[in-house]
């Protein structure tokens, strides 16, 4: 485990710099020279865990494996185990890492994964690594392998988190045992320098300097303030700009808002690397916006097969955050579209202007909302009471104080970053 935690007595503080903290993650991972101890049984059981929902509970049928059946569900359970004990055997032969995991619930199995996938994402040579999950059925992985080939299949995500193209997730012998395969191939050399090119424009991670620039944001944004908030919330950095990492500390804090009680821990703020991106150069602002809708689409779509959804509400933010750009019209923990805004706004008697004369360029006022000075993830418990102000409300104290206010806050916030 790499990283360092720092305890604010005020409100909990954990930097977690790119590898998820074991203890909050409830994830053990260590190397297995004794396979005497992995059980044969192709399905495991299902946890009753109110909190989160196994990963096979949502399960989307594969349209290969419906037409197609895996000729290993024919199998007695006898042969299946002999033959997972081999390919156990013969990946440790040829030098693979067997990663026994005590995963049992989804949001753990999310964030073992896309730990180990982020710790593979380092090196630029082919790697692999498998992972042996006991408590999770065979269903659970072959969700977790389907959805991983459908965002691969994506050519739209694929052209803004190109560093997964590399990987490979596969069931060993297609089912035979609770494990998961987790390859990646060399990175060419033109791979190794957009890499190198994108690694010297990113931010370098700084506990002080960061939690104050968001503590700034989260302040005069309001509704989201220490004071308007009922419960303690938290604020952790990653320290990498790859899309593994991200998902990995997103599974990190959530499996830490699991493990904490409302009054301790409330909500989380995950801050993110920002790039440095020269605000007049249209085509780079707009590839920095379109990267970030693709990751926090990734991010959505994993808390989704979870039903994460369900017990948590997400906020995305972005120092150039522009909902037009969002790359699907209602993406959940984006904003609404701004052309909904005059609907809302007549509809509300917090704004007394006239809704029908606002233009285009009126009506974008309301990315400040979420115009932070850090690529951030606001993650914060499902409550009666909506945590969101009313967009009328916002847009009005938004239009109030001007656009060229709103950006000079913002800017000198980022002076810290």
């Amino acid at each position: 485990t790499k990283g360092t935690s720092v305890l604010d007595t005020s409100h909990t503080m954990v930097s977690i710099f790119h590898i998820a903290v074991a203890s909050v993650l409830a994830v053990i991972l260590r190397q297995v020279h004794s396979f005497s101890v992995l059980s044969s049984a192709t399905t495991r059981r299902q946890s009753n865990n109110p909190n989160m929902n196994t990963q096979g509970s949502m399960r989307r049928q594969s349209p290969i494996f419906a037409e197609n059946k895996n000729p290993v569900d024919e199998w007695s359970e006898e042969r299946k185990g002999n033959l997972f004990q081999f390919l156990l055997r013969d990946m440790e032969v040829e030098g693979t890492p067997i990663l026994a995991c005590d995963a049992d619930q989804a949001n753990t199995f999310q964030g073992t994964v896309w730990t180990v996938m982020a710790q593979l994402s380092e090196s630029d040579i082919e790697s692999k690594a498998c992972m042996v999950l006991q408590e999770m059925s065979i269903d659970s992985l072959q969700s977790f392998v389907d959805d991983f080939a459908a965002i691969k299949a994506n050519d739209r995500l694929m052209e803004y988190t190109p560093e997964l193209a590399r990987f490979n997730v596969s069931l060993v012998g297609r089912g035979v045992g609770p494990a998961l395969v987790v390859e990646t191939s060399n990175r060419t050399a033109a791979e190794i320098d957009a890499v190198a090119q994108f690694e010297s424009t990113v931010s370098v991670p700084n506990e002080l300097t960061w939690t104050a620039a968001m503590k700034g944001f989260v302040a005069r944004r309001g509704g989201w303030s220490d004071d308007d908030l009922p419960n303690p919330h938290a604020y952790r950095l990653s320290g990498s700009w790859d899309v593994c990492d991200t998902l990995a500390t997103f599974w990190t804090s959530v499996c830490e808002l699991l493990a904490q009680p409302e009054d301790v821990l409330g909500s989380t703020i995950l801050c993110l690397p920002s790039s440095k991106v020269d605000s007049d150069d249209g085509a780079s602002v707009e590839q920095a916006q379109a990267r970030f809708a693709a990751v926090t689409e990734l991010v959505t779509e994993s808390l989704f097969m979870a039903r994460g959804q369900d017990l948590f509400d997400v906020s995305y933010l972005h120092p150039l955050y522009d909902r037009n750009n969002a790359l699907v019209d209602n993406v959940y923990g984006h904003l609404p579209p701004l052309k909904s805004l005059p609907a809302l706004l007549k509809d509300s008697s917090a704004y007394q202007g006239n809704a029908d004369e606002l233009t285009d360029g009126d009506l974008e006022v309301q990315n400040y909302q979420r115009r932070s000075p850090l690529p951030a993830i606001f993650i914060r418990r499902k409550s009666k009471k909506a945590e969101e102000d009313s967009a009328a409300a916002v847009f009005a104290s938004l239009s109030k104080e001007g656009k060229e206010a709103l950006q000079e806050a913002l800017e000198k916030e980022m002076e810290l970053v």
